[in-house]
């Protein structure tokens, strides 16, 4: 029987993640009317095209900034192309530094007592945000999808070796989603919390 859960949560998870890579932000919104949407987007042209896309939709928010424990200031330090851009804290004067926010700060501003779905890729800042002070926020979480980066562990101290953005990451989601399910793909990770998993 845990077999057959174990292959219908991996299924499930595929589907998800493959709907979650081919849904925009307005074709969410129209599944999900009553959601309110909140996308933190460090990059202008990316926020641009959020934006854009997103102009008619009231209750989808494009927050141009990045993601951090703490909300303060943050520089790129690694670009590793497109799509593989690392920030690290930088002081709140630093003229080089663009907004970050917690995720507390987030829920506050847009006044969201929890979010049912985070999806979280960047660049192993997870660490940082999830290894943060506050992640009481991550209680009330149902799905979890993370892309876990390993790789740009040096940048904050880490070993990728001993793959301890992924160590901080388990261990803060499974402090905090009690008897949340674990599953990925070959890029994805996703966290069910237990009564999401009950309900499939």
């Amino acid at each position: 029987v845990s077999l057959l859960v174990s292959l219908l949560v991996s299924l499930l998870v595929s589907l998800l993640v493959s709907l979650l890579v081919s849904l925009v932000l307005p074709r969410a919104r129209s599944l999900f009317p009553s959601a309110t949407i909140v996308s933190v987007e460090p990059d202008p042209s990316n926020a641009l095209v959020l934006r854009k896309n997103t102009a008619h939709l009231p209750n989808v928010h494009v927050v141009e900034a990045g993601l951090w424990d703490v909300t303060g200031k943050i520089a790129l330090k690694g670009n590793h192309g497109q799509w593989g851009r690392v920030f690290q804290r930088v002081d709140d004067d630093d003229p080089s530094g663009m907004l970050a926010y917690s995720v507390s700060h987030i829920m506050r501003k847009f006044d969201i007592p929890r979010f049912d779905l985070v999806k979280m890729d960047i660049e192993g800042s997870e660490a940082v945000v999830l290894g943060g002070e506050d992640v009481r926020w991550l209680q009330d979480v149902k799905v979890l999808f993370a892309e876990v980066h390993d790789m740009f562990a040096g940048y904050f101290g880490l070993s990728q070796e001993r793959q301890e953005v992924t160590e901080i990451v388990e261990r803060v989601v499974f402090s905090k989603m009690k008897g949340a399910v674990r599953t990925e793909d070959n890029e994805h990770v996703v966290y069910f919390s237990p009564g999401v998993v009950e309900g499939v």
